[in-house]
């Protein structure tokens, strides 16, 4: 692995970086999952035809009290996903950082999805909870996927520039030389609107990095040239990694253009899902399946 897809692999991974007590609580679902499905395995794994006569029918059917409970947790974690929308309708707000909040808004929404397969006992059963366990699917995978997004986006721009200071020190006159090159091969380029003619671009975002690359490596084998031996070596690895930021760039524009096309299908897909959990409590209201613990 040459070092500058180690580069590439670092930053990525910061950008997914989730914080530590996130992780704890993810961990922490995760095992009570595990422990819940090993409660009710025998259960879960019947035909819907036999589990009737199951003795845990009584306690784990969806209508019954502990599938009430699992449904209500998923509902209420939901409701709590979707107060990041209204994080972002007020970003200026001194709310806490909005990665932690994105971070909070993909857990609740995995652990949402779990309560609620585990609230349906692992059976669909009518028209309207298949479409929102559908679209309970599509929503986490857009959202996912947007998230991966979210970290290809650089959180600083000048990262570029301080190298390219770090390097002049190196080789002078390479700032300047390069600077002209980058500003004849900018890395903003329209996309238009559509998450199609997003993808349309990706060729030729791809090959707009490419060409930056090789323009950094080139300009430095020609100013390096007269250099001495032991500052080509020290600065090869420097110029390396500028050349990774100066396609970066094409990369980052590429990855916000994709997150803004990306959005609507994802917040689409919530909205159907939401639409879909009302109807669901709605039914289940109207044919008398209330929270009342007793039955």
């Amino acid at each position: 692995m040459n070092s500058a897809t180690e580069i590439e692999i670092q930053r990525w991974s910061r950008g997914l970086r989730v914080a530590p007590i996130l992780w704890l609580t993810v961990a922490a679902v995760l095992t009570m999952a595990l422990l819940l499905w090993l409660r009710g395995a025998n259960f879960y794994q019947l035909p819907l035809t036999e589990r009737v006569d199951h003795s845990d029918y009584d306690l784990l059917s969806p209508s019954r009290p502990v599938g009430r409970i699992y449904g209500g947790v998923g509902l209420a974690l939901m409701l709590l996903n979707l107060s990041y929308l209204l994080r972002r309708r007020f970003a200026h707000w001194p709310l806490g950082h909005m990665r932690l909040w994105l971070d909070s808004h993909v857990v609740t929404g995995l652990t949402a999805t779990l309560f609620v397969a585990f609230h349906s006992a692992f059976q669909l059963r009518s028209p309207v909870a298949m479409v929102t366990a559908a679209t309970l699917g599509v929503t986490v995978a857009t959202g996912v996927v947007g998230r991966f997004f979210y970290a290809l986006v650089p959180r600083s721009e000048s990262e570029l520039r301080a190298r390219l200071a770090d390097l002049e020190g190196l080789v002078p006159g390479l700032r300047q030389s390069l600077n002209e090159g980058l500003s004849k091969r900018p890395s903003e380029a329209a996309a238009g609107s559509g998450l199609w003619r997003v993808i349309r671009m990706l060729p030729r975002w791809r090959r707009e990095a490419s060409v930056r690359r090789a323009l950094v490596l080139t300009s430095f084998q020609a100013r390096a040239q007269d250099a001495a031996p032991l500052t080509r070596e020290h600065a090869g690895p420097l110029a390396r990694e500028v050349a990774t930021l100066a396609a970066r760039e094409v990369y980052a524009v590429a990855a916000r253009e994709l997150l803004r096309a990306w959005r609507p299908w994802h917040r689409l897909s919530a909205l159907i899902m939401v639409s879909g959990v009302l109807l669901h409590v709605g039914v289940a209201l109207f044919y008398g399946y209330g929270w009342d613990f007793a039955s």
